[in-house]
């Protein structure tokens, strides 16, 4: 008795009328085989060509490549499962096509509906991934896929089965492109409300306000400590801008570093503190400390602090989110992919600014909408975890026999 067959005595009692049977005896099982490269082609020429995962769309396969002498076919109808790494994903043919050694064709018999086997597979595609883990690279043979034991009812009963399966999918897939609708929504909110507050450059002002470079409001704009992280140090923690992940920073897993005592008081960070990131892909990205240990900055980071008699740093930190802001960014970028940013040119970046208590005022508001948009979030995201574990768990109900 194989591993996969060995599943069927920790399942639950099947219900009366199902049976136990491997799937090679119910369908035709065609394993992959690559054909030579040279009949490949990248033009609509011969058959389709699917070799493995990366192939498989969200039912069935796009074809990338064609191939001219196919060895191994499948026809339209027969379920397409990768059998290497990742082992068990499946697909449905729409065509006639070749499949490489990646791939395995299904093809059900007269005693078996093609949807449910296709359900059944799913429902037990961890049974396969862990078979195919237990190889010397992950992959499973056709002799493994025959030996699968799956719980089989009659003929009738497969077709009401699946039947019922699938309008109980297309009601998770309606929710699930709603819910993730909802939460692009809801991740959309803080772009338009900052984009209430900040006028961009050119645009008018409301009363009271005026344009003004950064370097004229921050008694600080300067680079960071140029040294390694040390795990092995608790203080001071050594911000990377690689610790500032979703716009948050975990410092318990931000590392330490040796910094002599002396230039430790040029490097530290403060409350209102503002970190930019100056080069590389991640040129731009900015985070407000609010309340940091004891802690240095990184040298692929600028530090700016906000001169408290003339802006206050929530809403300078707002300003660095504002499409006003990352316009002047992306304008001002030089060197390429791996471009960047200097203190220099950040100074000369012009801010709106309207008076200390309107921007209080503000910085006030814009908390309030940006914790209810945090929440929300969080809501919308719990939503579609919940309705993304609904096609297991129906999966479940059915090959207990209680649908």
């Amino acid at each position: 008795m194989t591993s996969i067959e060995a599943t069927k005595d920790t399942e639950k009692p099947l219900p009366a009328g199902w049976r136990w049977a491997k799937l090679g005896k119910v369908c035709e099982i065609i394993a992959g085989q690559s054909p030579p490269g040279s009949t490949y082609r990248t033009i609509p020429e011969g058959l389709p060509f699917f070799q493995g995962k990366a192939d498989f769309g969200l039912l069935n396969p796009v074809p990338r490549v064609w191939c001219v002498e196919p060895n191994k076919i499948a026809l339209p109808g027969d379920i397409l499962i990768s059998v290497r790494a990742p082992v068990g994903p499946t697909n449905v043919a729409e065509v006639k096509c070749c499949i490489g050694r990646g791939l395995a064709a299904i093809r059900c018999g007269g005693d078996s509906d093609r949807d449910f086997i296709l359900s059944a597979l799913r429902h037990f595609e961890s049974k396969l991934t862990e078979k195919g883990a237990g190889s010397t690279f992950e992959a499973i043979s056709r002799d493994d896929l025959e030996q699968l034991s799956i719980p089989l009812p009659c003929l009738s009963e497969q077709q009401r089965i699946a039947m019922v399966l699938r309008e109980q999918m297309a009601a998770v897939e309606k929710a699930r492109a709603a819910g993730q609708a909802r939460l692009e929504a809801v991740k959309a909110l803080p772009g338009s409300y900052l984009r209430q507050v900040f006028p961009q450059p050119g645009q008018p002002l409301p009363n009271g306000w005026r344009w003004i470079k950064l370097g004229e409001v921050c008694n600080r704009i300067d680079y960071g400590f140029t040294t390694s992280a040390a795990p092995d140090i608790d203080f001071p923690k050594f911000l990377r801008i690689t610790d500032i992940q979703d716009g948050k920073v975990d410092w318990l897993k931000v590392p330490g570093c040796d910094i002599p005592s002396a230039m430790e008081v040029e490097y530290e960070l403060c409350d209102g503190d503002i970190v930019f990131a100056r080069t590389g892909a991640t040129t731009g990205k900015s985070f407000l400390l609010r309340e940091p240990p004891r802690s240095v900055f990184a040298s692929y980071l600028i530090r700016l602090r906000a001169a408290s008699h003339e802006v206050v740093p929530d809403f300078l930190g707002a300003f660095f989110h504002s499409v006003g802001y990352w316009n002047q960014v992306s304008a001002g970028v030089r060197g390429g992919a791996q471009g960047g940013f200097n203190a220099s040119m950040l100074k000369e970046l012009e801010i709106p600014l309207p008076p200390l208590p309107e921007q209080r005022r503000i910085a006030g508001v814009l908390r309030e909408q940006m914790a209810a948009v945090e929440k929300a979030c969080a809501a919308a995201e719990t939503e579609l975890q919940t309705i993304n574990a609904l096609p297991a768990a129906l999966l479940r109900q059915a090959f207990n026999g209680e649908i």
